[in-house]
C-alpha cells in the first residue's frame, strides 16, 4: 500500500479527491440495493443479493463512518488549522526572545566598553552586541533565519529603549510661568 500511494500521487496528485470519488461511486451503486432490502419484507427463500445486503449494510455503515472521519481529518490537515496557529505562536515567542536578546547584547556591549548607553553607538559596540546574540541564542537566530544586517537593525532599534529620555533629547528643561491678567 505504501508503494502504491506515491505512484498514485505521481499519476493523480489529488489522492484525497480520488478516494472521495471512489467512496461516492460506491455509495451511488450500493445505495439502491441497501434501500431495496429495507423496503421489502423478508422472504422465506432469500436470494444471495438480499443476504449480502443484509450482512453488508452494517459493514458499509461502519466503513462510511470511518471514511467520513478520515475525510474530516484530512481536510483539517490540509487547511493546517492547528499547525498554523501553533507555528505563529512559536514564531512570536522566538521574535520576542530575539528582541530581548538584542537588548541584552547592547547592555553587554556598553558594559564591556564601560560607557553609558548612548544613541551614537560605535561599530564595535554593534558588532559586540551581534556576537552576543549569536553566541547566546544560536537556535533562535537560526530558526528565524535572521542575517547580520537584520540583526543590526533590530539592535539599532533597541538603542532608544536603553538611553534615558533626558540624555536623548539634549534639551535643558525650562519652566515659563504666565502671570494672570488682572
Amino acid at each position: 500500500m505504501r508503494k502504491l500511494l506515491p505512484i498514485l500521487d505521481e499519476i493523480f496528485p489529488l489522492r484525497l479527491f480520488a478516494f472521495a470519488t471512489a467512496a461516492l461511486l460506491f455509495l451511488w451503486i450500493a445505495a439502491p440495493y441497501a434501500f431495496a432490502a429495507d423496503s421489502t419484507p423478508p422472504a422465506d427463500n432469500q436470494s444471495l443479493i438480499t443476504v449480502i445486503i443484509s450482512y453488508g449494510l452494517p459493514f458499509v455503515e461502519a466503513l462510511l463512518s470511518v471514511l467520513v472521519t478520515w475525510v474530516i481529518a484530512q481536510i483539517i490537515r490540509l487547511l493546517g488549522i492547528t499547525d498554523q496557529a501553533t507555528r505563529l505562536k512559536v514564531e512570536g515567542q522566538l521574535r520576542d526572545a530575539l528582541h530581548f536578546a538584542a537588548e541584552n547584547g547592547l547592555k553587554y556591549a556598553f558594559a564591556k566598553v564601560g560607557a553609558p548607553p548612548t544613541l551614537a553607538a560605535s561599530a564595535t559596540i554593534i558588532a559586540d552586541a551581534i556576537a552576543y546574540v549569536k553566541t547566546k541564542n544560536p537556535d533562535t537566530v537560526a530558526a528565524l533565519g535572521v542575517d547580520d544586517q537584520a540583526l543590526e537593525h533590530i539592535i539599532l532599534s533597541k538603542l532608544q529603549s536603553l538611553v534615558p529620555a533626558t540624555a536623548s533629547l539634549n534639551v535643558t528643561p525650562s519652566v515659563k510661568l504666565s502671570s494672570p491678567v488682572g
